[in-house]
């Protein structure tokens, strides 16, 4: 994914869940063991921003399309949304 994919998902989340995740997401481009930086960016929504309804409303969205993610305990990590 990169970064205009992910300001993408970000505002459709956004639409979809009636949340504003702008604020509150990161657009995070990992590094490999040798401190390369990858092509593809991740996207980390933090979850202190966010109530019960809007986290679920998240998760169902993310199933929904089969997006592969992992939460954290601060964040939840979306590793491959649709290309």
């Amino acid at each position: 994914m990169d970064k205009a994919k992910g300001v993408e998902l970000i505002k459709e989340m956004s639409r979809v869940c009636g949340i504003d995740l702008e604020q509150s997401s990161l657009i995070f481009r990992p590094k490999n063991a040798e401190g390369v930086e990858s092509k593809d960016v991740q996207l980390h929504i933090l979850t202190a921003e966010l109530n019960f309804g809007s986290r679920e409303c998240l998760y169902a969205l993310m199933d929904e399309r089969k997006w592969k993610f992992k939460e954290e305990p601060d964040k939840i990590v979306i590793i491959e949304p649709p290309t």
